[in-house]
This record gives structure tokens, C-alpha cells and sequence, in this order.
């Protein structure tokens, strides 16, 4: 295989998801306070009210460390990658020899959230059980669409790769269930992101229960 290089900006979806949960959790939570304040206590319900406030405090503190981590990772995820014959040579990873890879998967979750250009996440394990991350950050315009496409190639070519090196066929198995996953991927882009509908109303439907109880 000669060596092909791709470019394109990566983002650590984790922390988007950590954001999401934290806001969904915390509202969650402040809900389930308030309505056991409203409707089962009726004296020394003081320390709810501090639990509160707590609970306020930590939510905002997680949901700024994860906004932090975001804009660092879309500042920092200005990926160029390059397969070669004995491995990946990262600049966000540095060098990962193959013979260092226990396996990898296809994760479609990013695919919901990142709402101009759905594209599929590739999570690789090492053998010392360390994980490298790829998920794609890009615009809705023609730049963008380019850069899925070449981020899609990447993929691809990194999958075809695996497979050539595997003589024993240990991984034949992840190889169709990832390219099952890359077409579902495909199939996914400029569909409605439905799962982001369906979070924004939990949401919203939160803050009027929570706006509510508190009158």
C-alpha cells in the first residue's frame, strides 16, 4: 500500500455528550427536587433549597469544564493523518504502528448531533487498552462536504488497510459490521437529525416543568 494523506478537523464528541447529559441530568434532578419540596414536605424544607443552590453550582461548573474541553478540541483538531505501509502517522496522535491495534468500530452516534455533515465516528483500541478517538467536526458548505468526503476516504482506506494486514482473519468480523455501519452513515446524511429533536424538546419540555414548579 502506498502512503495516502488525509485533512480534515476532528473533535472530541465525548465532551458533547458529557454537556448534553449534565443539562439533561441536572434539570432532571432539580425537577425531581422541587416537586418532593412542592408536594411532600411541608416544614424544614430548607435544606432543599441548599441542595438546590449545590446542585445549580455543580451543573454550571461541568457544563463550563465541558465547554472548555469543546472549543480547546475544535482548536486543536486540525488533523493530518497518513496511512503507510506499517501504521498511522497522526499530528493530534502521533504514530500508531498497526501492529499496536487490538481492533476498532464504527460509532454512529455523532452522526445525530454533528447536524451539517453526519458522518461516523472510528474508535480504535490499542492493545494497552488505550483509545483514539476520531469524530468529525465540519461546516455545512462546500468546503465542509469536502472534508466529509476525505474524512469518509480516511475511513475507508483505513479499513481496507486493517483487513489486508489481517492474515488470520481476527478481524473480518469488524471489518463488515464497520462497513455495514459506514453505509447506514451514508445513508444518514441530509436526513433529519432526529435524536437532536428529540433532546432539545426533552429539554425544552424540562425547563417548563421546572418553571412550573417553581411558581
Amino acid at each position: 500500500m502506498e502512503k495516502a494523506s488525509f485533512k480534515f478537523r476532528s473533535i472530541k464528541a465525548k465532551y458533547i455528550y458529557r454537556l448534553l447529559g449534565t443539562i439533561i441530568g441536572g434539570f432532571a434532578l432539580l425537577i425531581s427536587l422541587l416537586f418532593i419540596d412542592k408536594f411532600f414536605l411541608t416544614k424544614n424544607s430548607s435544606y432543599i433549597e441548599s441542595t438546590t443552590f449545590l446542585i445549580i453550582i455543580l451543573i454550571v461548573m461541568i457544563c463550563g469544564y465541558c465547554v472548555f474541553k469543546i472549543v480547546q478540541s475544535t482548536r486543536q483538531g486540525r488533523e493530518t493523518v497518513t496511512l503507510s505501509p506499517s501504521g498511522i502517522q497522526s499530528k493530534v496522535f502521533g504514530d500508531i504502528r498497526y501492529a499496536k491495534i487490538h481492533s476498532y468500530w464504527i460509532d454512529l452516534k455523532f452522526t445525530w448531533l454533528n447536524w451539517d455533515n453526519p458522518a461516523p465516528g472510528l474508535k480504535i483500541r490499542l492493545k494497552d487498552d488505550a483509545i483514539i478517538a476520531y469524530d468529525l467536526l465540519s461546516k455545512n458548505n462546500e468546503e465542509g462536504k469536502k472534508e466529509a468526503e476525505t474524512y469518509f476516504s480516511f475511513i475507508l482506506h483505513f479499513m481496507d488497510q486493517m483487513k489486508a494486514l489481517d492474515t488470520q482473519g481476527e478481524l473480518s468480523e469488524s471489518y463488515f459490521k464497520a462497513l455495514a455501519k459506514m453505509e447506514k452513515a451514508r445513508k444518514r446524511k441530509n436526513n433529519p437529525p432526529v435524536y437532536l429533536y428529540a433532546i432539545l424538546l426533552l429539554v425544552f419540555g424540562l425547563i417548563l416543568l421546572l418553571t412550573a414548579l417553581i411558581k
